[in-house]
């Protein structure tokens, strides 16, 4: 999995906490050479950076897997539960993760904030609770590893990937209820945040992406049709840069969908709705199969 510069979560976690460099590093390097490692022109040794992360409270790793477990085929159970909620298969997902949490070490955060949100966004799905209530679970949720957090601003500091899906999920929840300039205010400090981060390729691909596509479909609630296609082209160019594919189909769809709006190339429309059908099937996605097969003539 692709991992951030130890220079880049040093120096944004530093800033996060509101931490001199002073501060951080006493007893364990001097200013000047806090500074070199920040900066990447100096590799802390090991201990120093064990000794660093730790003052910082963060762990080692700091793009962690989505769920703490040393055991393989829990990881496998986490991969299915993940792809029936993409598949919309919520009764079946609420089904699997009752048996699934029995698996994991609910006193750790990371998994306390998987649980949390796969809880909140399976209950708004089968109708037990509405969008503010689910809004202030998925609150709940990131506050388990992010505990400052504060509803519409995004704070400094280095997130998981997990805290950015919860991130786009609370947007989405302002989109859904119409409050678009909160959603897009959201989702625009994300965007900024990609820009001023230093992460590899993977994971930049994956979880900008994943902004990218939510800023689409708000700008496209908004009436802003081009600007909604641009934003989702720009999600499929770094999905396909990398060969991520589970996000595509959706993404595609919402181009199609996007063009046909704005009454283009029926034929061209077309196309793109059966690229999306298609490497739905491919992905085993077969509810928005469904609903793409609709818009397929």
């Amino acid at each position: 999995m692709g991992i951030y510069p130890i220079s880049e979560v040093i120096r944004k976690t530093r800033e996060g906490k509101h931490i001199t460099r002073k501060q951080l590093c006493e007893g364990i390097c001097d200013d000047r050479t806090l500074r070199r490692i920040e900066v990447g022109e100096q590799t802390p040794s090991r201990a120093n950076a064990a000794a660093l992360m730790k003052r910082l409270g963060k762990d080692k790793e700091p793009y962690s897997l989505f769920v703490h477990c040393s055991d393989v085929e829990v990881y496998l159970e986490w991969e299915t539960l993940e792809n029936l909620i993409t598949n919309n298969a919520y009764k079946e997902a609420e089904e699997y993760l009752a048996e699934f949490e029995g698996k994991l070490d609910l006193d750790d955060k990371v998994n306390q904030q998987f649980i949390k949100r796969l809880h909140a966004l399976i209950d708004y799905r089968l109708g037990r609770i509405d969008s503010e209530t689910r809004r202030i679970q998925l609150i709940e949720a990131l506050r388990c590893t992010i505990p400052k957090y504060q509803d519409g601003s995004i704070p400094k500091g280095i997130f998981s990937r997990y805290e950015v899906r919860l991130f786009c999920n609370i947007a989405m929840t302002y989109a859904e209820e119409g409050k678009y300039e909160t959603a897009l205010s959201l989702l625009q400090q994300l965007e900024r945040y990609f820009k001023e981060i230093r992460v590899d390729q993977e994971e930049r691909a994956i979880s900008e992406a994943l902004v990218l596509s939510n800023l689409g479909k708000t700008l496209g609630r908004m009436g802003k049709t081009q600007e909604a296609i641009k934003a989702e082209e720009q999600a499929r160019i770094l999905c396909e840069k990398m060969g991520k594919m589970g996000m595509l189909p959706n993404i595609i769809y919402n181009i199609a969908y996007g063009k046909e709006v704005l009454e283009e190339s029926k034929e061209a429309c077309q196309e793109l709705f059966q690229q999306a059908y298609y490497i739905a099937k491919l992905c085993g996605n077969y509810k928005i199969m469904e609903h793409i097969k609709e818009h397929i003539n």
